[in-house]
């Protein structure tokens, strides 16, 4: 196998990796409710209380990664 195919190879296999765990993310922030504070909401079925400043800083974080890899 080729130096460039493997490096292509995982490449693609870590953008794969990050496009999951920005559905994983998105899938989640979808399920969760109001809490009164601006900076928290709950989990629809779990009632677990979710920081949004953190869960958009990996969303973020991750589609950085994912742009510098696409370039």
């Amino acid at each position: 196998m080729s130096h460039s195919y493997e490096n292509g190879l995982k490449t693609m296999m870590r953008m794969d990796s990050l496009n999951k765990e920005i559905i994983q993310y998105s899938s989640l922030i979808q399920k969760l409710l109001p809490t009164g504070q601006s900076d928290f909401m709950t989990h629809a079925e779990t009632g677990i209380v979710y920081d949004m400043r953190i869960l958009k800083d990996n969303v973020n974080r991750l589609e950085e990664e994912l742009n510098a890899l696409d370039k």
